[in-house]
């Protein structure tokens, strides 16, 4: 795919994408391992984990300005928010409860980047660099 300046994005730019999805996605599936408190926690919160997948690749559709790649990437995020809010009322208000009262900064913490890169790429679907793609 072309980049703005007329040439492809580089398998290099498209590769640190990638890296840098990862570490963030890390950042993010880290924090649930501790506050699932080896299951006596809030453990559904380890499906965000899926990020581990979603946020590389979502890096890479956007320095390759691959609308359908972010569209299903976006897609994807938003069923497991569905699962991250079906599965805490599933296994019970009690234990999101009680790690938000243990540690509100780390959930907060993990809040933020779970849903920052969906809203990033939400962004760049609707009103960015990915529609301008798509129209130019």
């Amino acid at each position: 795919m072309e980049s703005r300046h007329g040439g492809s994005t580089s398998i290099a730019v498209q590769v640190l994408a990638a890296l840098l999805g990862l570490v963030y996605a890390a950042a993010i599936a880290l924090p649930t391992l501790v506050m699932a408190g080896a299951g006596h926690g809030w453990a559904i919160s380890v499906i965000s984990s899926v990020g581990l997948v979603l946020v590389p690749v979502g890096a890479v559709a956007w320095v390759r300005r691959s609308r359908p790649v972010a569209i299903a990437v976006l897609f994807l995020a938003l069923v497991t928010d569905a699962m991250l809010v079906d599965g805490s009322t599933g296994e019970g208000r009690r234990y999101f409860e009680s790690i938000l009262e243990l540690m509100p900064a780390f959930v907060l913490f993990w809040g933020v980047l779970w849903l920052g890169w969906q809203l990033f790429l939400g962004y760049a679907l609707l009103g960015g660099r990915l529609r301008a793609a798509a129209e130019g």
